[in-house]
C-alpha cells in the first residue's frame, strides 16, 4: 500500500498547514490559512469539542512525508475538506477513495430525522478532478456555492475615518473579552457560548499565524468595545485573510467596520507583499470593491445507517 494512514495528532498540525499553504498554488482554496487557524484555535473551547480533529481528521503519509488529509471544522457539522501537498496527488484514484471513505464513515453527521449520515464536500471549482470523482461515487451537486471574494489592494494606503470618539486598539492592549463580547453582540447569540468565547478567543491567539497587530478593536467614546476584526497572513499566501469581522448591533451603519478593514490593510501592507485581502462572501464586501476569484461547491452524500 502507497500511503499508510493514521488519525491526526496535535504535533502534525505543522505539518497539515504545509498542506494548506501548498493548496494556494493551484486554487483560491475552500480550507485557508484563517479557516484552519480560526477552527483550530476557536471551536474547541467555543464549541465544547476539544477531541474533535483527533477523532474525525485523517492523514496520509508517503514514507515520513505527508501527502494529504482530510479535515472537518471541528463542529460535527458534516463539512469536509480534502489537502494535498500537490495538485497530482487528486489524480490518484486509490488515494482519494481511501479519503474520501473516511470522510463518509468519519466526519458525515447523522440526521436523527431520516436515519442519514450526510456529508458535504468542500470543492474548489478551480479542481474538477475532484469533483468529477465526487460525482462518480454518487455525490450530488446541492447548488450552493461559497464565493472567495477578494479585494485588490491600491497603490496607496487607506483613509480610515471613525465617528467622532472611536478609535481603534489592537491585540498588544485588548483583552479577549473585548473580542468575545463584540463577538456575541454582532452574531446575536446567547448560553452556552457567551460563557465560552473569552476562552476561545484566548486560545485563538497562541495559532502560528496569530499576530497581535493584525487583531483590531474599535472602542467607542465610553471605552466600550464597538467593533473587531482579525487577519491572518503568511509571506506564502498571495492575499491576506479576514476571520472574523464584527460590529456590535447598535454601532451598524456608522463605517466601523470599513475602518476596520482599511486599518487592517494598511499593516498588513507593511509586513508583507500582500496583494489584496480575502473577505466575507456577503452584499457588504461587494460595496467595498470585493471580487469573486473562486468558489467552492458543496456536494453531498448520503447513505442510511441500518
Amino acid at each position: 500500500m502507497k500511503y499508510s494512514f493514521r488519525y491526526y495528532r496535535e504535533s502534525d498540525d505543522a505539518q497539515v498547514r504545509k498542506l494548506v499553504l501548498a493548496s494556494y498554488q493551484w486554487s483560491a482554496p475552500a480550507w485557508s490559512i484563517s479557516r484552519h487557524e480560526f477552527c483550530h484555535g476557536l471551536h474547541p473551547a467555543f464549541v465544547g469539542a476539544p477531541g474533535s480533529w483527533r477523532h474525525t481528521n485523517g492523514l496520509w503519509f508517503e514514507g515520513e512525508h505527508l501527502a494529504a488529509a482530510v479535515v472537518s471544522e471541528g463542529n460535527y457539522d458534516g463539512g469536509a475538506f480534502l489537502l494535498f501537498d500537490r495538485v497530482s496527488r487528486m489524480n490518484d484514484r486509490e488515494l482519494l477513495d481511501r479519503m474520501l471513505f473516511h470522510a463518509e464513515t468519519h466526519i458525515a453527521r447523522f440526521e436523527s430525522t431520516t436515519g442519514e449520515r450526510i456529508l458535504d464536500l468542500h470543492v474548489p471549482v478551480q479542481c474538477p478532478v475532484l469533483r468529477d470523482y465526487a460525482r462518480e461515487r454518487g455525490y450530488e451537486f446541492k447548488g450552493i456555492h461559497d464565493r472567495q471574494n477578494i479585494l485588490t489592494f491600491p497603490e496607496g494606503p487607506f483613509e480610515v475615518e471613525l465617528p467622532a470618539g472611536f478609535r481603534i486598539i489592537d491585540g498588544t492592549t485588548a483583552p479577549a473579552f473585548y473580542l468575545s463580547n463584540v463577538h456575541a453582540f454582532s452574531f446575536q447569540y446567547g448560553l452556552p457560548h457567551t460563557e465560552t468565547g473569552e476562552a476561545a478567543f484566548n486560545h485563538l491567539r497562541q495559532m502560528p499565524d496569530y499576530r497581535p497587530e493584525l487583531e483590531l478593536v474599535v472602542l467607542d467614546p465610553e471605552g466600550k468595545p464597538a467593533g473587531m476584526a482579525i487577519i491572518w497572513y503568511h509571506e506564502a499566501m498571495p492575499y491576506c485573510e479576514l476571520e472574523p469581522l464584527g460590529v456590535v448591533w447598535w454601532h451598524r451603519r456608522k463605517g466601523v467596520a470599513k475602518a476596520l478593514l482599511w486599518e487592517a490593510a494598511n499593516r498588513v501592507r507593511k509586513i508583507g507583499p500582500a496583494r489584496g485581502m480575502l473577505g466575507g462572501d456577503q452584499p457588504f464586501y461587494e460595496t467595498l470593491g470585493f471580487v469573486p476569484e473562486g468558489q467552492d461547491e458543496f456536494w453531498q452524500w448520503r447513505r442510511k445507517v441500518r
